[in-house]
Formats: structure tokens, sequence, C-alpha cells
């Protein structure tokens, strides 16, 4: 019986991180990072250590900007 290529997806989370995960020939979701990494070299190194042979730079789906932390407000007694 023979199997189709399993398909690789690099996206960003909401909190800006890029995680990977891989699906079989049927849709189902067989792997996935259990972190978020702050560069996609780190994320394509990761899923490398999973079986992950493809092109070193992959497209990121959903790129989210970074956040920028907001400003403490500091209570000023008068």
């Amino acid at each position: 019986m023979a199997t189709k290529e399993r398909k690789w997806e690099f996206y960003q989370d909401k909190a800006a991180k890029h995680r990977w995960r891989v699906e079989a020939s049927n849709g189902n979701t067989i792997g996935a990072s259990s972190q978020g990494y702050v560069t996609l070299k780190d994320c394509v190194h990761n899923a490398s250590i999973f079986g992950y042979a493809g092109d070193p730079k992959p497209p990121v789906l959903n790129p989210q900007p970074p956040k920028v932390p907001k400003k403490k407000r500091r209570n000023k007694l008068l």
C-alpha cells in the first residue's frame, strides 16, 4: 500500500511564536510542536528532529506581528 507524503505546516500562534504541525494523508494531525519558538530557524530545527526534511525557510501561515508590551501605569498620590 503506497502512502502519500505528509503535510508539514509552520505557523505563528497568538503570542507570535513559531510552531509546526504535521498531517497524515487523511488530514489527521499526527505531530505538533509542544512549545513556541521565537525564531523560525529554531522551529524548523525542532521539526527536523521529528522528520522534516523540506525547505529550510518554509512559508509561515498566519504571520502575527510581535506584541508590544503595554506600559504600566503608576498611580500617583496627590
